[in-house]
Order: C-alpha cells, then structure tokens, then sequence
C-alpha cells in the first residue's frame, strides 16, 4: 500500500544539555531540502527528531497530515513511516542484502522478500541480493541502504550524511544514483550534508543551521550568491565583508573600505559584500588602476594548493582570500609574510543588505 502523499513541517525546540535546536522547517511533497552547518550545529538532531529518536521539548512534528509529535504526545519511531539512510549504512552483518532490504516490512517473510526483490530489482541491485554487507563496497552498500529505506514506502525520505564515508569515486557514483531515484520519490526528502557540492546538485532548497538557529534559507543560486554569515561564505568559497553602505562605498566592519556598484539601488545602512577569490588581483607594486577599483595593501599569511589553483590568505583591511594560477604565484615571487597590494573592481563585489546588522 502507498503512502499518502504530504509535506512535512517540525516547529519547534529540542535540548541536549546546554545545547537548544530551535527551527521551523517545512519540505513540499517531492521536494529535496538540503541542510548545511558546522559540526555541532543541529542538523543531526533535526533528522532524528522526525524520525522520532529524539523528542521535541516543545513543538510538533506533522508529515502528510499525520501529526507524529505534539508537544509531549509522541508517536514512537517504529510507527513513523519515515526511510532513514544514515552515513555509516547500519546493515545487519548476518543478513543477505535482499533480507536487509526486507527488514521491518510489514507482512510474512516470503511477501517481505519479495517486495524487497522488487526495489532491488528497480535500483538495478538485484544481482547484489545474496551477498552480505562484508561483500559490498562502499558505494554498494549505500545504495542497499537507500533500497532498503524506500522500500518501507516511506512519508518522508531522511538522508544523514549519505555520502560521507566513501571515497570521491564512490561519492560521484552515488550522488548521481541519488539524484536518479530522488526525483522518484513523491514525498520530503531532508538531505543532511556537510558538502556544498552535494547539496547545490541534490536539493531543491538549503537550509543552513549555526548553534541550533536557523541561518539562511532559499535555493542553492540564492544562498550562492548572497551569504549571510561567514561560515556559509567559507562553505561557498566567497569572500564575505560587513559594513555600512552610503552613496555607493561601504565602510567596512574590520576597517577599510570598498567602492561598490550594485545592480539595483542600494539604499544606506548595513549591507554584506561579497567577492570571489579569483576576482581580486595581486601586486607587487601599488598599481595605478583607476576608480573603477578598489585597491589596498596586505601581506601574504597563508598558501594552499588547490587542484590547479594556489589560494592564499591575506591580512589587510579588508582580509581577504584571493585565488592564482600557479604560474602566476611564481612570476610574482609570492611567499608567506611578503608585502602585496590587493585590487578588485567594483562591478566584481556583490552589496546587499544585512537583515542582521
């Protein structure tokens, strides 16, 4: 029998010590929310809350028109029907991948078996369904994990992590069979992630989470392009600046300032400026640039490889991380502790206001 088809919302708070989750989360039938944040932040807590492995202090829980928690009337998680794919797979050793498939599907073993043979055999899994967990790989074994959720014909679609213990080969893979079956799927999906990438390709929405409060929501262009906070510029790889912005030049936050020119008119009062760390230059020599860009001096702190690129960070007014080729690390004769001009244009750096300033 199919579920029926609902959205999902959790209003509400929950404590572990010190630590207090307060959010107000909603996900649209057949819409992937992504949700970011550091270590610490909550976003493991809020997987379980819906799940039902960790209750809500206060609030409620409600998917497709069933409510799974109020405030302390609480439906225990075996009664949820929520498919749950943690990091780490949690399959039974001692069963086969069609058993662990099969596992906690109402009904005889024969009918669990062969409902189970059925979702393997629409994951394309099914030459896999005698082998044990021992005998899979990494990438095998996440994709049984997600059979196996999907095939309690689950409200909600609850992904902790999926990704996080395979190598780049394997997470490649998976993530593109991800996206196949999530699409399929007719009910919330909540994707808990700490890669950006990951998010920006499966979900639909992201929600970012810093010390149990929401942060930013909208979708993976909005929270791309304007970054609230500086760890979701980190996570973007954006350089993020505070200030106050009148008739178009922003004193900074840090000190320092920067001439911008937004799109839209951009009224006085805190804003946030973005920039991408390829489009500031480096310099030997105080260039002569113009007033179309805003130029500053800086030292060279640190220097990282990256792929094909070298980033460096740099102390100044602003700070700032700039990205160059190798090539041109080398023609500049760049080391950590020399002394550098920094230029950017103004039509380079994003300016817009700072509903928390």
């Amino acid at each position: 029998m199919s579920a029926a088809v609902g959205g999902l919302r959790l209003a509400g708070s929950c404590r572990r010590g010190s630590f207090e989750l307060a959010l107000e989360v909603e996900v649209a039938p057949g819409e992937v929310l992504g949700v970011l944040g550091p270590n610490g932040a909550g976003k493991s807590t809020l997987l379980r809350a819906v799940a039902g492995l960790e209750e809500l202090a206060a609030g409620e829980v409600a998917v497709g028109g069933e409510t799974w928690q109020r405030d302390r009337e609480v439906r225990p998680a075996h009664e949820r029907r929520a498919g749950v794919v943690f990091q780490d797979y949690r399959l039974f050793p001692h069963l086969s991948v069609l058993d662990n498939v099969g596992f906690g599907i109402a009904g005889r073993r024969a009918a669990a078996r062969q409902h189970a043979a059925a979702w393997l055999e629409r994951l394309g899994l099914a030459p896999l369904a005698g082998r044990r967990p021992a005998q899979l790989s990494g990438g095998q074994a996440q994709r049984v994990a997600l059979a196996r959720a999907l095939a309690r014909d689950p409200q909600v679609l609850l992904l902790d992590e999926p990704m996080a213990a395979l190598d780049a080969g394997a997470r490649l893979d998976v993530r593109g069979f991800l996206g196949t079956h999530l699409a399929d799927f007719a009910g919330p999906t909540v994707l808990v992630t700490h890669d950006p990438l990951e998010a920006m390709v499966l979900a639909d929405r992201m929600l970012v989470v810093e010390q149990g409060r929401l942060v930013q929501v909208g979708t993976p262009h909005e929270v791309a392009a304007r970054p609230v906070s500086a760890y979701v510029a980190r996570l973007m790889g954006l350089n993020l600046w505070r200030g106050h912005h009148d008739a178009g030049r922003v004193a900074l936050a840090g000190g320092g300032s920067l001439v911008v020119a937004p799109e839209a008119p951009l009224p006085p009062g805190a804003v946030l400026v973005s920039a991408r760390p390829s489009s500031i230059g480096l310099h030997r020599q105080r260039p002569d640039l113009g007033s179309a860009r805003n130029v500053w001096p800086g030292r060279v702190a640190t220097m990282e490889r990256l792929g094909e690129r070298v980033r460096l960070q740099l102390t100044g007014s602003p700070e700032a991380l700039v990205d160059l080729t190798a090539a041109a690390v080398a023609e500049l004769r760049l080391a950590p502790g020399e002394q550098v001009w920094l230029s950017v244009k103004a039509t380079e750096l994003t300016a817009y206001p700072d509903a928390a300033g």
